[in-house]
């Protein structure tokens, strides 16, 4: 493929597009591993015996979050990672996944 002279464009290409493809498929990476090792650790299994509504995560000082919290952002979490690994694009035919696949350079793990 042959580059293109336009400086704009090969600027915006190097400096943006693979800039948020990269971040794009690390961001894939990191969900997919919350969401194995909250399996792995049967995250919900305790939430439900420890009640839902009990304070999580205050051991550090932070704001306290309950377990129905932790709960509704893996299940936001889950929805992102099927949009962005099976749903097609409208118009594209392809998915955010695959689309930024082929475009990224330091996104994968080393």
């Amino acid at each position: 493929m042959a580059a293109s002279s336009n400086a704009q464009l090969n600027q915006w290409a190097d400096t943006r597009a693979r800039t948020i493809a990269d971040k794009i498929v690390q961001l894939q990476y990191v969900i997919d591993a919350y969401l194995t090792d909250y399996t792995a650790q049967a995250i919900s299994a305790t939430i439900t015996s420890d009640g839902a509504s009990n304070f999580e995560g205050t051991q550090d000082g932070r704001i306290p979050i309950t377990g129905t919290q932790v709960q509704n952002q893996k299940a936001a979490i889950l929805q992102m990672q099927v949009a962005m690994e099976t749903t097609l694009v409208s118009g594209v035919g392809a998915t955010v996944s695959a689309i930024c696949a082929a475009m990224q350079v330091n996104g994968s793990p080393k």
